[in-house]
């Protein structure tokens, strides 16, 4: 699998010592991860998007914490349809362009959204469908 891990995550994991921005960014794509199993039927419901993800529920279901074995878990992946992916990603894209518009204008964040996770979230499922055809790393979450 460390083929597989873009230059920055491979940066993060081959550092014995990360920085407390590293550390910081890390914890952040447990968000991104999220999306990542939701997009293939792991994750069935998704918290909102001002409620952080409850990263200990990652142990239930990735191997080696998980019961399954990284063959059963890849084999029981399911690609959720373009229909879904798509859906999910126009919400996410309108929920970013709201977040950011409080921001630039200086109006309240709404209360059902906090920027951090949407913009991981939006990342992640950016990637997924293959938005820009960039890869994981330069990924962009344009609103």
């Amino acid at each position: 699998m460390w083929d597989e891990l873009s230059p920055e995550e491979l940066k993060f994991v081959s550092t014995l010592e990360p920085t407390e921005r590293q550390r910081t960014n890390g914890s952040w794509r447990s968000e991104a991860l999220l999306m990542l199993l939701w997009s293939i039927g792991v994750v069935n419901e998704l918290p909102g998007l001002a409620e952080h993800c409850d990263v200990g529920a990652f142990q239930r279901v990735l191997p080696p914490f998980a019961t399954v074995t990284v063959n059963e878990f890849i084999s029981s992946a399911q690609r959720r349809s373009d229909d879904e992916l798509f859906e999910m990603a126009n919400e996410l894209l309108d929920s970013h362009w709201e977040a950011r518009d409080a921001r630039i204008n200086s109006k309240p964040m709404p209360a059902n959204l906090d920027i951090g996770i949407i913009h991981e979230r939006h990342h992640a499922i950016n990637w997924i469908i293959g938005y820009g055809g960039l890869p994981w790393d330069d990924v962009t979450t344009d609103t």
